[in-house]
């Protein structure tokens, strides 16, 4: 879990708010979001990467292309990361 705190706290200040990112992925209350992560991005996801660091604002159902940048940029590590949300 601290991981995740990384996370937030790292990008912060590149985006507006890293807490929007649950609501884009239109998760409810008591889901869990798994992902592997091995730092590989496509095209398209180079793409959304950069209009998201260039608006400072996420994406929709991008999570999972931020954290593989994330650890592309070595700020996280591969492996398989769970987002539990609560709200």
């Amino acid at each position: 879990m601290w991981k995740m705190g990384i996370l937030i706290t790292s990008w912060r200040s590149t985006l507006d708010s890293l807490n929007i990112v649950v609501a884009e992925e239109e998760q409810g209350n008591g889901c869990s979001l798994d992902y592997t992560l091995d730092g590989k991005l496509d095209k398209w996801e180079l793409e959304a990467i950069t209009e998201m660091l260039t608006t400072k604002r996420p994406k929709p159902f991008h999570t999972q292309a931020l954290l593989n940048y994330l650890v592309s940029e070595g700020i996280l590590e591969p492996g398989q990361y769970i987002i539990r949300i609560s709200w």
